[in-house]
């Protein structure tokens, strides 16, 4: 396989113009995994906050703060290596999708800006800080939202695509409610356990919609698209994705219906595991979907490619930043994982 599309390409398999951007991209790939993943559970504690108590809104803030430092590296590295690798398809995207950049980029800002001014407030301003958090993650998840619907249009909007584009959107931030409360399930109890629960149960539904109608319109503007996945063996190849996509669904709504009593740790880990691996399949599905291209019908993984000397460089800093990256994500999350609850740092030791 690699062999015929180096050929396809006109270059050989072992050539660093040929294996450099295909191993680059796959590099992107994974920090988008682990953007949308663990930086997007900070960003879904911001959206659930507006349906659960106000006593409770500051405990799943204050939870965040073993959690965020790792959090923030994601957005950095990911646009970092993105655009140092791909510079021709960040120059489309910064003239195309101009507003949902802008939107991630400061939906990320104003989060950070908020939480930290948050815990340095007296008790009569922290509602107002916490308001504004909220505010930076809608703008993200909108940004993220809007990114997408770029991306599986190939960068065309149009009024014919309005429906499409707002069910995605409204999708998207279905996806990063689901994560903020899967996370906050994982050390709750009580009635915040019961309310996230609910929420979580609502919004797979919604997830599951976008999930459709990105796979419909992937068919519908693109003929390519249609007939790799539903000829040959890929065919059986679809219908087992969409099986296992199923049952995943199917696994995490019923584990979802479970919490209704009770504060076990250990039951709460698998609703997380599930959205984590339906991640995984969309977007491999998706990236599998569209794959040479990184921008549908315009530039393929090696015309958008940067120069052989920088990707040079790209990769060097790669196998520098990616390792400290994993240690020190890997600390940072691994009480995520192996705690059985999460003690939040209040405002006042912060101020200490």
């Amino acid at each position: 396989m690699i062999d015929s599309l180096s050929a396809s390409m006109g270059l050989l398999a072992g050539d660093p113009l040929f294996w450099m951007p295909l191993v680059l991209s796959m590099l992107v790939c994974l920090l988008l995994i682990g953007l949308v993943l663990l930086d997007g559970f900070e960003l879904g504690a911001g959206l659930i906050l507006p349906w659960i108590s106000a006593e409770n809104r500051a405990r799943v803030l204050d939870a965040l703060a073993p959690w965020r430092g790792a959090n923030e590296s994601w957005l950095l590295l990911a646009l970092a290596f993105s655009m140092a690798a791909f510079p021709l398809a960040w120059s489309l995207l910064t003239s195309r999708l101009y507003a949902a950049i802008v939107l991630l980029v400061s939906g990320a800002v104003v989060r950070y800006l908020a939480y930290e001014f948050r815990a340095r407030a007296s008790m009569n301003q922290q509602s107002g800080w916490l308001r504004l958090f909220m505010v930076g993650s809608l703008l993200g998840a909108v940004g993220y939202g809007l990114l997408l619907v770029g991306f599986v249009t190939g960068l065309r909007f149009q009024w014919d695509l309005l429906a499409f584009g707002v069910l995605v959107v409204v999708a998207v931030l279905a996806w990063f409610v689901l994560l903020g409360a899967l996370w906050t399930l994982l050390w709750s109890g009580g009635e915040l356990r019961r309310q996230v629960a609910k929420l979580a149960l609502g919004a797979t539904r919604w997830c599951a919609a976008g999930m459709v109608a990105v796979s419909f319109m992937l068919a519908l503007v693109n003929p390519a698209i249609f007939y790799r996945w539903t000829h040959g063996d890929n065919l059986m190849l679809a219908a087992f994705w969409w099986l296992v996509m199923l049952a995943v669904y199917v696994a995490l709504d019923i584990r979802l219906r479970s919490f209704r009593t009770g504060d076990g740790y250990g039951t709460a880990r698998l609703p997380f595991v599930l959205a984590g691996l339906l991640l995984v399949l969309m977007l491999a599905g998706l990236v599998y979907s569209i794959f040479p291209f990184l921008i549908l019908d315009s530039l393929t993984v090696w015309d958008a490619a940067s120069s052989l000397s920088s990707l040079g460089l790209v990769m060097a800093s790669a196998l520098v930043a990616l390792p400290v990256l994993l240690i020190f994500n890997v600390l940072g999350y691994w009480r995520l994982f192996v705690r059985r609850t999460i003690s939040p740092v209040s405002p006042s030791a912060v101020q200490e």
